[in-house]
């Protein structure tokens, strides 16, 4: 039987899975074929029909969307760092690009506000307000009810200081230039200056862990940004029982998990609001940081790790002033919304023309080339890593890095890591369908009604 295929790319784990997942449950439901992985499997790369679902409008995903649409792929673009941006100079520079707009088959955006960014690079009749899929699994945890906190009381630190502590050591600034992000030395000065301002909260990030590591009535969870090296966070952890890290379990788990999240300047501040949870802002004051402070409107914030860890001690969690629903909706149409953002981007593609194939899991198959090879028997021990380095030592050291750097964005996957979230969504959710899972790698899959 012919279907309709729905390819959804995931950058950052952590960030999209759930609610990729979310979405694609949603549009096999439909009785479309939903490919779902890595966005950079190789099952992505040779698509010649059905929709695509791209992270992104930013100049440097042109070449990419161009070629999808030689190939006869329907294309949509939804930013998932359409909410936070550093200021609206910045995300209009490095990441709104007229020509993508052209190329696209439907924008899809978070909300007003974002739309008066884009509006003017961008076809009118292309762009639908929808929200993100992210915020519909959140009205879903909120309406769940919510377990009295008992000690320890469990703490969720959400950390993103890729600028100070990444993982690719010093050559963040380097990648940027690269990209494009930065491309003049004003531009260079102003992030030289940030990362020295973005290093003096994170010290203070850090000083507050080493003061909870003390009080064991708590125990926390620190969750790095993908784009973090984890090691200071893990050998901080080491010293203290009541202290892990956790850069695997998905955001919406851990949300469950906790009874308030720790942030600065994090779309999780949002997420957890919007989830039932009190949030809490710590960024020192008179930086003079250009970082914005719209994450920090949702929750209750503080100038030192001693004034937080005294809150914690003895507040019970007072009201704080938060935007009006009717002003966040600006940014976040689907915020607490009774219809879910999953089901208008499925609806809108199901109104669109796009090419029917038959189902063929062969088709997305692929021998691993050489590089892919040598990766996999490295890490799993099959070829000494030492004696690797010694024939190859620069350029192994290369691949194993941005191996790395793949993996902390998105991990190896499971069939049954895959079928136990779909049972989590279901039990979470009104979904009551059964689903087939066939496993294309180990980082992407076919879903599938059965």
């Amino acid at each position: 039987m012919l279907s309709r295929y729905l390819y959804l790319p995931v950058e950052i784990y952590k960030r999209e899975f759930m609610a990729k997942l979310f979405l694609g449950m949603r549009a096999a439901s439909k009785g479309m074929v939903v490919v779902i992985g890595s966005h950079s499997s190789h099952c992505f790369k040779n698509v010649s029909s059905g929709f695509l679902l791209h992270k992104d409008h930013a100049p440097w995903s042109y070449e990419k969307i161009l070629n999808l649409k030689r190939s006869g792929v329907c294309v949509g673009v939804l930013d998932e760092e359409g909410l936070i941006y550093r200021s609206e100079e910045i995300y209009k520079t490095t990441r709104v690009s007229e020509k993508v707009f052209q190329e696209v088959d439907v924008v899809y955006l978070w909300g007003s506000e974002q739309k008066r960014l884009v509006e003017e690079y961008v076809d009118k009749g292309k762009i639908k307000i929808v929200g993100n899929p992210r915020f519909d699994l959140l009205k879903y945890i909120k309406n769940q009810k919510q377990a009295q906190p008992n000690e320890p009381y469990n703490i969720l630190i959400n950390t993103r200081f890729p600028s100070c502590n990444n993982i690719r050591g010093s050559g963040e600034l380097d990648n940027l230039i690269k990209i494009g992000v930065i491309s003049s030395e004003e531009q260079k000065q102003t992030y030289l200056n940030y990362v020295e301002k973005d290093e003096i909260i994170f010290k203070e990030f850090l000083r507050l862990i080493k003061l909870f590591g003390d009080e064991k009535k708590f125990f926390v969870t620190i969750r790095p940004h993908p784009a973090e090296s984890i090691e200071i966070y893990k050998k901080i952890a080491e010293g203290y029982s009541n202290v892990i890290v956790d850069n695997e379990t998905e955001l919406v788990k851990q949300l469950i998990l906790n009874n308030c999240v720790i942030h600065d300047g994090c779309t999780t501040a949002i997420e957890a609001y919007a989830a039932g949870k009190p949030v809490i802002g710590l960024r020192p004051q008179n930086l003079s940081f250009e970082y914005g402070d719209f994450c920090n409107r949702f929750s209750n914030n503080f100038s030192n790790a001693d004034d937080v860890l005294s809150y914690l001690k003895s507040s019970d969690f007072k009201s704080f002033a938060l935007m009006p629903k009717q002003e966040v909706k600006k940014y976040i149409k689907n915020w607490l919304s009774e219809r879910d953002c999953v089901d208008k981007i499925v609806s809108s593609i199901q109104e669109m023309n796009i090419n029917e194939e038959y189902y063929d899991i062969k088709k997305f198959k692929q021998e691993a080339g050489f590089k892919s090879k040598l990766i996999s028997y490295v890490v799993s021990g099959k070829i000494n890593h030492y004696l690797m380095s010694f024939f190859f030592n620069k350029k192994l050291k290369k691949i194993m890095a941005k191996h790395a750097v793949a993996n902390s964005k998105f991990p190896i996957i499971s069939k049954q890591l895959v079928s136990d979230n779909i049972e989590f969504l279901k039990n979470l959710t009104d979904i009551e369908e059964a689903y087939q899972i066939d496993m294309i790698d180990d980082k992407s899959f076919v879903l599938r009604i059965k």
